[in-house]
C-alpha cells in the first residue's frame, strides 16, 4: 500500500493506493470533526493524541476506503524531507506496532519522482502550494546542502488570477450582478505556442477570445471578458 501526504493550502490530505494502480483509490483531506471545531492532523503537537488520532484515521482508510486487512500488505509513505520527526515516529509506532503491518518504508517524494523516469539523478523542481523547491539528487542521494526554495508557488498563481477575476468578472444572481468574491479557473484560455507569442509581442494585434458565462449553481452566472481569460 501506498500513502501519499500533500499539502494544500496548509493543510495535508493523504492519497493512498495499491502499487499495481496507475491511480490513488482515495484521496481523504486529514480533518478531524468535533464538537465546536474543526482540526486538522498537522495541527497536533502531542504525540499521545496524534498516535490516538492516526490510528482512528488510518483504520479508517484501511477498513472503509481500501477495504484491506491491516497485516496483509507492506506500506510505503511517500513524505516530505521536511516532515517533522513526531510525525515520522508516531505514524511508524501506529503503523508497526498497532497495525501490525509487514514492514514500513519512509521514501522521500522528490526521489521517488525520478524514479518514474528510469534515472538516479536529476535536478527536481517542486512547484507545490505555497512555495517552489530545487532540490540535486546524485546517483539517488539526496543533496539536501544544495537545497534551494522560494516562497512562490500555486497560491500566487491563485491569487493573481482571484484578482483578475475581482477586477473584470462580475457574479449575476437572478438578474442582479454582484462582484466576484471567490476566483474560478475553469475558464482559462489556452491558445497555440505560435498566436501566444504574437500575443506577448504585440498584445493588441490579435482579437481577444469570446466573452464567458459560466454558470456557478442555479441561477448564479459568472461573467468573465475575454481579455481576462487572455491573462488567466
Amino acid at each position: 500500500m501506498i500513502v501519499y501526504i500533500e499539502e494544500l493550502h496548509w493543510k495535508c490530505i493523504y492519497k493512498a493506493g495499491y502499487a499495481n494502480h496507475d491511480a490513488p483509490i482515495c484521496i481523504i483531506p486529514s480533518k478531524l470533526k468535533e464538537v465546536q471545531r474543526e482540526r486538522w492532523l498537522r495541527d497536533i503537537t502531542d504525540a499521545k493524541e496524534l498516535r490516538e488520532v492516526l490510528r482512528a484515521f488510518l483504520r479508517h482508510v484501511y477498513l472503509r476506503e481500501l477495504l484491506v486487512s491491516m497485516s496483509e500488505r507492506p506500506v510505503i509513505i511517500c513524505e516530505s524531507l521536511l516532515c517533522a520527526e513526531i510525525w515520522r515516529t508516531t505514524l511508524a509506532q501506529v503503523l508497526l506496532i498497532d497495525f501490525e503491518v509487514p514492514s514500513v518504508t519512509f521514501a522521500p517524494s522528490h526521489l521517488l519522482s525520478i524514479y518514474t523516469l528510469g534515472i538516479t539523478t536529476a535536478l527536481v523542481v517542486d512547484s507545490g502550494y505555497s512555495e517552489t523547491l530545487v532540490l540535486p539528487i546524485y546517483e539517488s542521494m539526496v543533496l539536501l546542502n544544495a537545497w534551494q526554495t522560494l516562497p512562490v508557488g500555486g497560491k500566487a498563481v491563485e491569487d493573481n488570477l482571484s484578482q483578475l477575476l475581482n477586477d473584470s468578472a462580475q457574479l449575476e444572481v437572478l438578474g442582479t450582478k454582484q462582484p466576484l468574491k471567490e476566483s474560478t479557473v475553469r475558464t482559462c484560455f489556452v491558445t497555440r505556442f505560435d498566436r501566444a507569442q504574437a500575443l506577448k509581442e504585440t498584445p493588441d494585434s490579435l482579437s481577444p477570445p469570446a466573452d464567458v458565462v459560466y454558470p456557478v449553481s442555479g441561477d448564479t452566472m459568472l461573467h468573465i471578458p475575454g481579455s481576462t481569460r487572455i491573462n488567466m
